[in-house]
């Protein structure tokens, strides 16, 4: 079983999942204090399914890119939930998880999937996806495109995804209208573990259990 943490995004969740099924979950969506709710929808999740932490792979945790309190959180919750029982820490990009769960989502969709966000400071970060990567590895670094050129760094046939569709349109300006339509889609605990499972069972190894940042983090 893998217990997974995902807070990149406004909308937070923890999911218990046991290879392809879930056991339980918990989702909340608040952008102004989304690490405070953790704590809570930990504790209800334990309660209901009755967890007996021997029985974990691994914690997986995702590492963003995004809020900086909310990966802070839950990449230390999942280090110290971890350490007494001395269980894997399995990091991963938030955006992968968001991937996988968006090919899972359209298995007979060839086109690549762009997961990208407002890094600020007029820059925008982005990886670029395809299906059937093992282990949902990205295809490009996460790298960091003045806002001005992000779109000609784009595939011709690509999918534009993000977790704030507002923010990203914003610091986009003018150039937003040559990307359209933008999916909104948000990273999930249970694509977490479940991508986590995959990379475990395919012995591929942790990324590191700290924030991808690909500048000075700001706060969130």
């Amino acid at each position: 079983m893998i217990l997974a943490f995902e807070q990149s995004s406004r909308r937070g969740s923890i999911a218990l999942c046991r290879a392809s099924e879930t056991l339980a979950h918990r989702e909340w969506d608040d952008p102004l204090a989304r690490h405070t709710r953790m704590g809570p929808a930990l504790q209800e999740l334990l309660k209901e399914s009755n967890l007996q932490w021997d029985a974990l792979t691994a914690i997986a945790v995702g590492r963003g890119p995004g809020s900086f309190s909310g990966l802070r959180a839950a990449i230390t919750t999942a280090r110290v939930l971890a350490a007494p029982s001395a269980i894997p820490v399995m990091a991963l990009s938030s955006g992968a998880a968001l991937a996988h769960d968006w090919f899972s989502r359209q298995p007979t969709n060839p086109a690549p999937l762009v997961v990208a966000g407002d890094a600020r400071r007029g820059a925008i970060w982005y990886a670029i996806f395809c299906p059937n990567t093992p282990g949902m590895r990205p295809s490009t670094d996460w790298t960091l495109a003045p806002a001005t050129e992000f779109s000609a760094r784009l595939p011709a046939n690509a999918t534009l995804a993000t977790s704030d569709r507002a923010r990203l349109l914003a610091a986009l300006g003018d150039a937003a209208s040559t990307l359209e339509p933008i999916e909104e889609v948000f990273p999930a605990a249970t694509a977490l573990a479940h991508l986590a499972q995959m990379r475990f069972d395919a012995s591929l190894p942790s990324e590191p259990p700290e924030p991808l940042y690909l500048h000075a983090a700001t706060l969130a």
